[in-house]
């Protein structure tokens, strides 16, 4: 089945699936964006794991400016990656990478260069999206790791 159709048919079932009630409604959002929550950190934690285990000094994580983040600055010779951690339990709303959109990018890149002006001296600059796909069973995590997203 498509991963779309599947997302759709996901959404309306967790809408037919909440509390009518006003407080009950706000507790099961509150229990939904705790998970989300959650999820992000456990992937972060993965991915600072993966990018170590293949030679990537991790210089920084979650680096904000303003409204702006990047997720995870590391450097493996000769380049500076800023990586964009993305991580899904499940595909019922898509692969995990179908989450950085042209704004997305575009943060990523307007961040990367303020970090860049605080920073000066890195010459070779990529901008990477790191998406994982949570184990459901026995299988390990899956990793899909897209190096130089905007060239």
């Amino acid at each position: 089945m498509d991963s779309t159709l599947l997302g759709k048919i996901t959404a309306w079932r967790i809408f037919f699936s909440l509390p009518r009630t006003p407080d009950a409604l706000v507790s099961k959002i509150i229990n939904l964006m705790a998970r989300h929550q959650e999820t992000g950190r456990a992937g972060e934690e993965k991915a600072l794991r993966w990018l170590r285990d293949r030679d990537f000094e991790i210089v920084d994580r979650n680096w904000r400016h303003g409204h702006l983040e990047i997720d995870i600055i590391a450097y493996r010779y000769p380049y500076l990656h800023f990586v964009e951690v993305k991580t899904r339990s499940s595909l019922y709303f898509g692969n995990p990478e179908d989450e950085v959109s042209k704004t997305k990018l575009k943060h990523m890149i307007d961040a990367g260069t303020a970090w860049l002006a605080l920073h000066p001296g890195h010459k070779r600059v990529r901008f990477d999206i790191l998406a994982i796909r949570l184990s459901q069973g026995d299988g390990g995590d899956e990793y899909l790791f897209i190096e130089d997203v905007y060239t």
